[in-house]
């Protein structure tokens, strides 16, 4: 790809490339927060894909712009909006764009150190009883067709996990799950709850087929129940030292249990 344009930084977070980002987003997304340097986080609903997998506009993508995969970039007339993380297309939450390289690098540089904390919640199928656990795995994913796959495997995944809260709904038992992923491996929260008894609803790949028809059945929830609900993070550009927080504006109607009603309770 020829060398992309750096773009304009905002000063006031509107206007300009931030402006015209607004009226390319697509399927409910949002902008969340933005700062003076060109970060932005965005929010993503459940359904939309992260990126396309393609150069093409995609209408299940965030933004209707042509995607560069290898720079991990959108290609907006005002110049690049660079991608910084991604949430399968199932996961709706927060994601992070940058409007110029030299921040783009900073806060992946900020990932890459660990000095970003993610905070996710689930509504899983309930296991056994505990408090806080720290999980490491070591995972790998392949391609099979047009999916990925995660397995065992040499790249560490680390995730901190909270029990918040179980609730019994008829045959089965829901769990309120608070996770920090501290690695972002692909399809990591799914694999490791599943690994560890507390299969997510809805989730097709590692979960429990049997309890997803029976959610399905009895609380008409048949999406993944996974929420990327905050991002905070300190990132230094230019010799400075820069702290941002977003917090996804939907996380307080995934979190209300009454959405899962006990059923024979």
């Amino acid at each position: 790809m020829a060398d992309l344009p750096e773009g304009r930084i905002e000063k006031n977070g509107e206007g300009g490339q931030i402006a015209l980002l607004r009226s390319l987003l697509q399927g409910g997304t949002s902008v969340v927060n933005t700062d003076s340097r060109g970060l932005i986080a965005i929010e993503k609903p459940a359904g939309l894909l992260s990126h396309p997998n393609g150069p093409a506009v995609h209408r299940r993508a965030p933004i209707a712009a042509p995607y560069d995969p290898t720079e991990r970039v959108y290609v907006l007339d005002g110049g690049p909006v660079y991608l910084l993380n991604r949430l399968d297309s199932a996961t709706g939450g927060v994601l992070l764009l940058a409007t110029n390289r030299p921040l783009a690098r900073a806060v992946r540089e900020s990932f890459r150190r660990r000095l970003v904390r993610k905070v996710y919640w689930a509504f899983s199928f309930a296991g056994r009883r505990f408090d806080r656990e720290l999980w490491k795995d070591r995972l790998s994913t392949e391609r099979i067709g047009e999916r990925l796959r995660t397995t065992g495997g040499d790249q560490e995944a680390h995730t901190e996990a909270f029990l918040r809260e179980v609730r019994p709904v008829d045959e089965f038992s829901l769990a309120l799950l608070e996770l920090h992923p501290i690695t972002g491996r692909t399809h990591q929260l799914r694999y490791q709850c599943g690994r560890r008894q507390f299969p997510i609803m809805g989730d097709r790949t590692y979960g429990d087929f049997a309890l997803n028809h029976l959610a399905a059945k009895k609380l008409f929830v048949r999406e993944l129940q996974l929420h990327a609900a905050e991002i905070t993070l300190t990132y230094e550009l230019n010799g400075v030292s820069h702290a941002f927080a977003a917090h996804s504006p939907a996380t307080e109607s995934f979190l209300r249990w009454a959405k899962f009603a006990t059923v024979g309770a």
